[in-house]
């Protein structure tokens, strides 16, 4: 068992890491490399922002993807955010940046080069620290796209150059990638490939089956989530265990 991090922010190296390491827990940080180069912030960090920059008038804006009514409630905020979060995630990645571009045109909102505190990226001397204690630090490639929804060029360019800034900044080493999103629908056989030519030597999804780790470019991996309960099941194997006692259950009844 390894417990595994997305995305690069600040806030592992300040509270996870310190619990992981004092437990001697194995984990992978799957860090976005564009981010933590400070390149960027990540666009559901942008979209969280700019949703907070909302007009207070009543009005109906029209932004392409999906339309949107303001003010927003501090009740509905969090529904709202992952309302619009799950239509950009199907959107092509271009389609999603002018997207957000859009809204913060419309809104007349300034989004700041660098992301706020609350969405700082760790720092690559960061990095290097905890890869020295026993962390591995991972690919999670350079912008964060779903990599079905750019070119084949693109989504190329993303993984390895993840990977070479990876080398350049740490070292070579051996180290794993994780897709974006990482859903069955983010990668397909010609990324595996990508990911493969950058020296990933495996990769992980973020769903869980009883596939388990049958296929290594595609390894599934349990959510543990802020629920004790699920946490519990996902460490334990129980999950899993559910998972293969219900597949084993439908093909007996089936026979």
């Amino acid at each position: 068992m390894a417990i595994t991090v997305d995305d690069g922010y600040q806030d592992f190296y300040s509270i996870a890491w310190p619990i992981l390491k004092k437990y001697g827990v194995p984990a992978t940080f799957y860090v976005t490399t564009g981010f933590v180069s400070g390149d960027l912030w990540l666009w559901p960090d942008q979209l969280r922002y700019l949703l907070t920059k909302a007009p207070q008038s009543q009005a109906t804006f029209d932004l392409g993807l999906f339309h949107i009514q303001t003010p927003l409630s501090t009740d509905a905020f969090e529904s709202e955010f992952w309302r619009v979060n799950q239509i950009l995630l199907m959107a092509d990645d271009a389609d999603k940046l002018q997207c957000l571009a859009s809204m913060a045109r419309t809104w007349k909102v300034e989004l700041p080069k660098r992301p706020p505190e609350a969405f700082k990226p760790v720092t690559w001397d960061q990095l290097k620290e905890m890869q020295a204690e026993g962390l591995e630090v991972g690919g999670h490639t350079v912008t964060h796209p779903s990599l079905a929804r750019v070119s084949s060029e693109q989504a190329r360019n993303e993984i390895l150059g993840c990977g070479k800034m990876l080398e350049k900044m740490l070292g070579n080493v051996t180290r794993s990638f994780c897709y974006p999103n990482g859903t069955p629908d983010d990668f397909v056989g010609e990324q595996v490939q990508f990911v493969k030519d950058a020296g990933f030597s495996c990769a992980v999804v973020a769903f869980a089956d009883d596939g388990e780790h049958h296929q290594r470019y595609a390894m599934r991996r349990h959510s543990s989530s802020s629920d004790q309960f699920q946490f519990l099941k996902a460490v334990s194997g129980i999950e899993l265990l559910g998972m293969k006692f219900r597949r084993h259950h439908l093909e007996t009844r089936y026979e």
